[in-house]
Protein backbone atom coordinates (compact mmCIF):
# COMPACT_ATOMS: atom_id res chain seq x y z
CA UNK A 1 0.00 0.00 0.00
CA UNK A 2 1.89 3.06 -1.34
CA UNK A 3 1.27 6.41 0.73
CA UNK A 4 -1.76 8.51 -0.87
CA UNK A 5 -0.45 11.88 -2.00
CA UNK A 6 -2.64 14.79 -3.68
CA UNK A 7 -1.00 18.12 -5.22
CA UNK A 8 -2.43 20.87 -3.18
CA UNK A 9 -1.23 23.68 -4.98
CA UNK A 10 -3.22 21.92 -7.97
CA UNK A 11 -6.42 21.20 -5.56
CA UNK A 12 -5.84 25.47 -5.17
CA UNK A 13 -6.09 26.54 -8.64
CA UNK A 14 -8.76 23.95 -9.01
CA UNK A 15 -10.90 25.67 -6.80
CA UNK A 16 -9.57 29.24 -7.51
CA UNK A 17 -8.58 29.49 -3.58
CA UNK A 18 -5.43 30.63 -2.45
CA UNK A 19 -3.84 29.26 0.83
CA UNK A 20 -0.84 31.00 3.10
CA UNK A 21 2.00 29.17 2.81
CA UNK A 22 2.30 28.37 6.75
CA UNK A 23 -1.28 26.92 6.39
CA UNK A 24 -0.04 24.46 3.18
CA UNK A 25 1.69 21.74 5.92
CA UNK A 26 -1.62 21.46 7.62
CA UNK A 27 -3.95 21.54 4.63
CA UNK A 28 -1.39 18.90 3.02
CA UNK A 29 -1.81 16.65 6.15
CA UNK A 30 -5.29 16.78 5.99
CA UNK A 31 -5.82 15.82 2.47
CA UNK A 32 -3.12 12.88 2.83
CA UNK A 33 -5.37 11.39 6.02
CA UNK A 34 -8.39 11.53 3.92
CA UNK A 35 -6.76 9.81 1.30
CA UNK A 36 -5.55 7.16 3.57
CA UNK A 37 -9.10 6.70 4.81
CA UNK A 38 -10.56 6.27 1.90
CA UNK A 39 -7.90 3.82 0.79
CA UNK A 40 -8.58 1.74 4.39
CA UNK A 41 -12.10 1.66 3.07
CA UNK A 42 -11.26 0.57 -0.64
CA UNK A 43 -9.44 -2.39 0.61
CA UNK A 44 -13.08 -3.95 2.25
CA UNK A 45 -14.17 -7.04 0.85
CA UNK A 46 -17.49 -6.16 -0.55
CA UNK A 47 -18.75 -9.01 -2.63
CA UNK A 48 -20.71 -11.29 -0.80
CA UNK A 49 -23.07 -7.67 0.04
CA UNK A 50 -25.97 -7.40 -1.96
CA UNK A 51 -26.69 -3.79 -2.78
CA UNK A 52 -29.75 -4.23 -4.59
CA UNK A 53 -31.98 -5.44 -1.28
CA UNK A 54 -34.42 -3.64 -0.15
CA UNK A 55 -36.26 -4.18 3.20
CA UNK A 56 -40.07 -4.43 1.92
CA UNK A 57 -40.93 -4.69 6.09
CA UNK A 58 -40.53 -1.12 6.48
CA UNK A 59 -43.32 1.03 4.70
CA UNK A 60 -44.62 4.56 5.88
CA UNK A 61 -48.40 4.32 7.45
CA UNK A 62 -50.88 6.42 4.61
CA UNK A 63 -54.01 8.17 5.20
CA UNK A 64 -57.15 7.81 3.76
CA UNK A 65 -58.27 10.63 1.76
CA UNK A 66 -61.24 12.10 2.38
CA UNK A 67 -63.12 15.06 0.60
CA UNK A 68 -63.64 17.71 3.22
CA UNK A 69 -64.15 21.17 3.17
CA UNK A 70 -60.69 23.31 3.66
CA UNK A 71 -62.72 25.53 6.25
CA UNK A 72 -63.64 24.11 9.23
CA UNK A 73 -63.97 26.80 10.97
CA UNK A 74 -67.03 28.85 10.78
CA UNK A 75 -66.96 31.23 8.08
CA UNK A 76 -68.59 33.82 10.31
CA UNK A 77 -65.65 33.42 12.57
CA UNK A 78 -63.55 33.75 9.51
CA UNK A 79 -65.16 37.11 8.30
CA UNK A 80 -64.81 38.35 12.19
CA UNK A 81 -61.14 37.66 12.29
CA UNK A 82 -60.35 38.68 8.92
CA UNK A 83 -58.34 42.24 8.87
CA UNK A 84 -60.70 43.11 5.37
CA UNK A 85 -63.52 40.86 3.84
CA UNK A 86 -65.33 42.15 0.57
CA UNK A 87 -67.35 39.95 -1.65
CA UNK A 88 -66.60 36.87 0.22
CA UNK A 89 -62.85 37.60 -0.30
CA UNK A 90 -60.02 38.78 1.86
CA UNK A 91 -58.73 42.12 0.96
CA UNK A 92 -55.35 42.75 0.93
CA UNK A 93 -53.55 45.89 0.78
CA UNK A 94 -51.82 46.31 -2.80
CA UNK A 95 -47.80 45.64 -3.60
CA UNK A 96 -47.65 47.09 -7.10
CA UNK A 97 -50.45 50.17 -6.41
CA UNK A 98 -53.09 51.90 -5.53
CA UNK A 99 -55.87 49.58 -6.82
CA UNK A 100 -59.12 49.43 -5.22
Amino acid sequence: MTKPKIDLDHICDLAKIEIKDQDKKKYQKNLDAILTYVQKLDELDLDSIDLETKNNSLSTPLRIDENSSPLKTELSTIIKNAPAWQDNHFKVPGIIGDID
